[in-house]
């Protein structure tokens, strides 16, 4: 199953908003009130890979028709092309008057191909003439005699559709997203409002099930229940009328919420339960509907590390550029980017870009020793697990003499390393061991041990450095 966007629904009586297992538009951010956003998905042949369908489903509480309001269908999806269609509806309700269906493409006026004047399903099939198209067919439930009133509750858009899945973008449908290790749930969101109101869920309004992102009372939450049927939630403050960032994370022992790629709230729970209910956007089971705007829903059976968080931020406001993280490669590894121009007959050569090194600086836990310079800023700090990390450069092989004011570890010979007081940098006359298993001291070494005679870090009498954390430098500490 792949899922498409770029259908909406427009002129809809803003009273009756509410929609029923929304889907999102990932690019253009359909604005939700004025307009519904609806489900819509198509289904290929697995032995060919050619996408032979689409059906977009609107449900809706009401859609309500009165006197001369005109609710308009549009159905576009880009270069891919629709051979054939068909509309299908359900009028819930009806009161007076006769009601037209019409259809149009980008160069033509309304046609009618069908009308109703009472409750019930009805079906009718677009002409042909209006086909093949690549660009939208349009679609309105319009009066023609009479003060028409009347409700609409489901709306069908068919396709035949031609070509194969590269001409679209889109998303594969995943088996499973009852993962009990692990889950992470990233969304940009523009509250209008954030008084109530459900972001996404996988609950049964808020009673019983996984997970909930959702406003209260002019903050966002972030929810998750546990194997006692208790709720873990995690909560900060959100601007309204702008764009945020916003991610929930259970990693099996902690609830997170992140905000524009930082962490900004978290609790404990050790445990997340299963329940059999559908995941829903911008509404819980037709009720409790999101004011704003939501765009890029992204759901992972896994815990994103808060490199990947920070990513998912960055590639947001960065009109989603490739961005590396380091735990997506190995420490320290040199990386390029290389790209290709192609007509669809010929391929050009590669263009290469300039290496980049991906590195990153340790998350400090908890605070082992500081080396301050005299005007108190941190030079370097090293942690709880042997982590260290350097405001300034680290230079190894270093032969250079330190200043009066550094700070300095020496043998009764030589020195061995120093830390620059004006601009932090560490000297080393040896090199550096990171993500050592152990620690062992030796004569005339500088040691660095925990609460217990384990040892962290040392700098041997060669001048190496030996750690059970890892390094960084250039570091914010």
């Amino acid at each position: 199953m792949i899922y498409f966007d770029d259908f909406k629904v427009e002129k809809v009586t803003p009273k009756y908003r509410t929609v029923n297992g929304a889907e999102l538009d990932w690019d253009e951010k359909i604005e939700n009130g004025n307009y519904i956003h609806h489900s819509k998905f198509s289904y290929h042949q697995q032995a060919i890979r050619t996408l032979t369908h689409l059906e977009a489903k609107v449900h809706a509480t009401r859609i309500w028709m009165y006197g001369n309001d005109i609710t308009n269908f549009t159905y576009d999806i880009g270069n891919y092309e629709q051979t054939s269609g068909k509309v299908k509806l359900y009028a819930n309700y009806f009161a007076s008057g006769n009601c037209s269906i019409q259809v149009r493409n980008e160069t033509s006026s309304w046609e009618e191909i069908g009308w109703f004047n009472t409750t019930g399903w009805y079906e009718y099939t677009v002409p042909a003439k209006f086909y093949p198209t690549t660009g939208p067919i349009y679609v309105r439930a319009k009066e023609t005699t009479g003060s028409a009133s009347f409700q609409i509750s489901d709306w069908i858009y068919n396709a035949t559709l031609s070509g194969s899945p590269s001409d679209v973008y889109g998303y594969t449908k995943v088996s499973t997203l009852s993962n009990q290790n692990a889950l992470t749930v990233s969304a940009w969101i523009n509250p209008s409002s954030c008084t109530s109101g459900t972001i996404i869920s996988k609950a049964l309004r808020g009673a019983i099930g996984e997970y909930r992102m959702y406003c209260d009372t002019g903050n966002l939450y972030f929810a998750v229940m546990d194997h006692s049927l208790t709720w873990h939630s995690v909560s900060t403050s959100i601007s309204t009328g702008q764009w945020s960032h916003v991610v929930g994370r259970w990693n099996g022992s902690q609830v997170a919420l992140y905000l524009n790629g930082n962490s900004v709230s978290t609790t404990s729970s050790s445990s997340k339960t299963s329940y059999p209910v559908d995941v829903q956007i911008g509404t819980s089971e037709a009720v409790d509907g999101f004011e704003g705007l939501i765009d890029d829903i992204k759901i992972y059976n896994a815990s994103l590390s808060a490199d990947e968080i920070q990513k998912l931020y960055w590639e947001g406001i960065n009109n989603r550029r490739r961005t590396i993280v380091s735990n997506e490669t190995e420490r320290r590894q040199n990386w390029t980017a290389a790209v290709w121009v192609s007509d669809n007959y010929l391929l050009s050569s590669a263009y290469t870009s300039n290496q980049l090194t991906i590195d990153r600086c340790p998350e400090i836990e908890g605070n082992m020793f500081i080396v301050r310079n005299t005007t108190g800023v941190n030079c370097t700090i090293v942690d709880t697990n042997g982590d260290l990390a350097i405001k300034g450069q680290l230079i190894t092989g270093c032969t250079a003499s330190p200043g009066v004011r550094d700070f300095v570890v020496q043998t009764s010979s030589q020195v061995v390393m120093w830390i620059n007081h004006s601009n932090c940098n560490m000297c080393l006359l040896g090199s550096i061991y990171e993500d050592q298993s152990s620690v062992t001291a030796g004569t005339n070494e500088f040691l660095i041990r925990n609460g217990t005679s384990n040892y962290l870090l040392k700098i041997d009498s060669s001048g190496n450095l030996y750690t059970t954390g890892y390094i960084g430098w250039n570091c914010e500490i």
